[in-house]
């Protein structure tokens, strides 16, 4: 089957039809073009599924309980730790979201090295408004540090992506789960920032 035929059985609708669709330019045509294979159309006309999305639907939710679980154990409101999270977020987006090496440790390093520039940053400003000690805030910021290194490298590369949606996708697959504080929690601390 040719394209035009699987999609004209996708949208029920005549080939004609379709062609008229195209012609008027209609958003699901340029959706299904984009993300879709005629293979893909073809899979779900005959199983009703596509296999890709079931896998990455998977993995997805696997790397969202990951990251959920891992905001949780050491970035719950209230914690210095969220403070610092949620800077670094905010300080480092831009260069955060720069990270598109398909080599995954290499952006582990480079996240690594936003996270020891954000070291320096912090004892720099507490020298100069001297709010906390300094073994005190060295001691708390080493454990930050130690703390978002030890994700995987996959995890951190969801991460990644999550700071440049925005964390839509972790905030979504919260409410879709019912974990709606902490998808609020979530929520409030990028709007503080």
């Amino acid at each position: 089957m040719k394209l035009d035929e699987v999609t004209s059985l996708i949208l029920g609708c005549s080939v004609s039809g379709f062609y008229k669709w195209k012609k008027q330019k209609r958003p699901i045509l340029h959706l299904l073009e984009k993300y879709f294979t005629k293979e893909d159309l073809e899979e779900f006309l005959q199983s009703s599924e596509i296999s890709k999305l079931k896998n990455l639907d998977y993995y997805e939710s696997i790397l969202n309980i990951q990251f959920s679980t891992f905001y949780r154990k050491y970035f719950t409101s209230g914690e210095k730790f969220n403070h610092f999270f949620w800077e670094f977020i905010h300080l480092y987006k831009d260069k955060i979201i720069s990270l598109k090496s398909y080599n995954l440790n290499e952006n582990k390093i480079l996240l690594n090295e936003y996270l020891l520039d954000y070291y320096s940053y912090k004892l720099e400003i507490n020298q100069k408004t001297s709010n906390h000690p300094v073994d005190y805030l060295k001691g708390k910021l080493s454990h930050f540090i130690t703390l978002m290194q030890e994700p995987s490298v996959e995890l951190l590369n969801f991460f990644i992506k999550n700071v440049e949606l925005n964390f839509k996708p972790v905030i979504n697959y919260l409410l879709n789960n019912k974990l709606h504080h902490f998808a609020d929690e979530i929520e409030q601390s990028i709007q503080k920032k």
